[in-house]
């Protein structure tokens, strides 16, 4: 299925779209940002690099921790 994956005109449209949403809240911005940026740092390199998005390397542990943050008050506020 790799090889048949490719970057075009419509998957950057939709890319674009999704990456500029904005949350309803600007409470919820931050958290939006950062499910963005989890997101993306799940995709393989090879996606990343078809779709030209950037090798968060330096962000990658603040991406995580935040993430992990989420995650926890979620869990908390669901018990």
């Amino acid at each position: 299925m790799r090889g048949e994956l490719l970057s075009d005109a419509r998957s950057r449209e939709v890319m674009r779209i999704l990456l500029s949403q904005r949350a309803q809240n600007p409470a919820a911005e931050p958290i939006q940002a950062i499910a963005f940026r989890a997101a993306i740092d799940l995709l393989p390199s090879w996606a990343r690099e078809l779709h030209d998005l950037p090798r968060p390397m330096l962000t990658r542990p603040l991406v995580r921790a935040g993430t992990l943050g989420i995650a926890r008050t979620l869990r908390w506020a669901f018990r």
